[in-house]
Formats: structure tokens, sequence, C-alpha cells
């Protein structure tokens, strides 16, 4: 007997996964002492800030805020959120950081989509446009809170590594839908190998341009390939300009690699790259995560 949605071949999977994570140990804490170099823009107020994102910002959909505090006193800060004309507003970080004087602290936030042509283009350029801090602050844990603004020096170009792939992203994803299988089979790879087999499933959003599969790929410790009835067809998968719905028939499994310094370096196994082309468009590789 089965279990809906998750089979035995993707439990199997999953469970490869966790014996090999236990056999690796737990990884080491990240280090987020920050460094500065170059010139900083600063506040009145002696604030500045830079940005950066780590591996593991980019799964959670978060940046670090790194906060410079040249002030000569304290200050305590709270409702924290990144103001910039190419990012959608979200709502502050509920925080309550305190900077000493001479600090540099990395504080993490959410951000949004890009706000990209309508429709996305996917070749838009970034945004030439100040970047802000904007936040609630304490002085020396005295006085009443008040607002503050204070510049963003983005001296590591972070804004530009957002802003660009979501238009790229937003320009396929306003076309069409991609998924993989809610319902997934046992099966033996070529190999010999046990996967679960579903479907890659492509659902139209709108126009009627064809839309194509090129390629897939999987993860350093998950393997994604076409089913063996696919073969090596290009492309691997075409929505035509008529079409709602098309499905790829997929397996999924381990790769077999256990190794320490492979399992330390996967933050990212369950994004799975699908490379699409939407009509005469340039090729885009999107990340979507199976639903086990």
């Amino acid at each position: 007997m089965t279990t809906p949605r998750r089979l035995r071949a993707v439990v199997a999977v999953i469970l490869g996964l966790s014996a090999c994570a236990s056999s690796a140990g737990s990884p080491s804490s990240t280090n987020r002492s920050a460094t500065t170099s170059g010139t900083l823009a600063v506040s009145s107020d002696g604030l500045a800030a830079t940005l950066e994102q780590y591996r593991a910002d980019e799964v959670t959909h978060v940046l670090e805020i790194q906060v410079i505090n040249r002030s000569g006193r304290a200050v305590r800060l709270s409702d924290l959120r990144l103001d910039w004309p190419g990012l959608a507003p979200v709502a502050p970080a509920t925080r309550n950081d305190l900077v000493s004087d001479g600090q540099v602290v990395d504080l993490p936030v959410a951000y949004g989509e890009a706000l990209c042509a309508s429709p996305p283009r996917g070749d838009e350029p970034t945004p030439d446009a100040p970047a802000a801090v904007v936040a609630t602050a304490r002085w020396n844990d005295a006085g009443d809170p008040q607002p503050i603004r204070f510049p963003v020096t983005d001296s590591r170009g972070v804004l530009p590594r957002l802003f660009e792939p979501s238009c790229r992203r937003q320009s396929i994803t306003g076309v069409v839908e991609l998924s993989w299988s809610t319902d997934w089979a046992d099966a033996t790879s070529p190999a010999g190998r046990l996967v679960g087999r579903g479907v890659l499933r492509l659902h139209r959003r709108a126009g009627t341009e064809p839309v194509r599969i090129v390629r897939l790929r999987g993860s350093v410790v998950l393997s994604v390939d076409p089913a063996p009835e696919v073969g090596l067809r290009q492309p691997l998968l075409l929505l035509g300009g008529d079409q709602v719905d098309a499905v790829l028939p997929v397996l999924i499994g381990q790769t077999g690699s256990c190794a320490d310094h492979v399992l330390s370096q996967s933050s990212q196994t369950f994004l799975l790259p699908v490379t699409v082309v939407v009509g005469d468009r340039a090729e885009v590789t999107l990340d979507v995560v199976p639903d086990v």
C-alpha cells in the first residue's frame, strides 16, 4: 500500500538523504562577521550599510543588511527593511538588535520580487536608483524610538543579482506555470536504481507563444532525468501555442554521494533547475521544487 503524495520510491530517496546527512555530522555554524572596504555612504547619524546574500539566504529568500555603526554611540534597531525602487516593498523585519559603536552586524531581512516591466521582458536593466535602510532606532537604549533612514552602498552588486534573475523568472512564470507531480510511482532507472517516477507539468497562464523544456538538472544529491521513453529528443517537451497543458515524464533519484564536503555544500538540495524557452526569447533556468 502506498501513502498519498509520498510513495515508496520518493520516501526511499528522502530517507537515503537523511542517512547521508546523519553520517556527515552536524554542520558548523556560519560565521557572519562582516568586513567592509571601499567608500561607504554614511548618514548624518553615523550609520551606513552594505548588502550580502549567502547561499543559505537564497533558499529562504532573505538578504543580509550589514549595518555599520560609526555614530559614537550604541543604537538599537527594530522594524528593519530595505527600501529600493527595484524591489516590491515587504513588511519590515520584527527585530530588536543592539549595534554598538564600531560594530558591523548582519541583519537578515526578507525582500520582494523585482518590479519589472509589464509584462516582464526578462532583459530589464537594474534600476540606477539609491537604496536605503528604513528602521526604528533607539540611541543608547534611552529616549523614545524614532524613525531612521540611512544609505546602502551595494559594493558587492547584490541588487543586480536579485533584480535581473527575478525579471527573467517572471518573464517565464507570467506565461507558464511549472510544477512537479504530486503523485509519484516506484520505478527502476536504466541503471537499475530505485527512483521515483512522475511528471513535470506545464500549464499555460497567458499568451500563445510555444514553450519548450530544453534541459533538466538535479542537485548535488538528487538526480533528475527524462524518463527513458523521452530519449534524446529536443526539446524534451513542447507546449504548442494552442495548448494549455503538457507533461514530461521524469525520474528522480539519489546521486549516491555521501561525501562530507558534498553534503556540507548542499544548501539547495531540493531546488531542481529546469531550462525553459518561451517563443524566440533567450533560455531561462528556473528552480522548481518538488512537492514531496
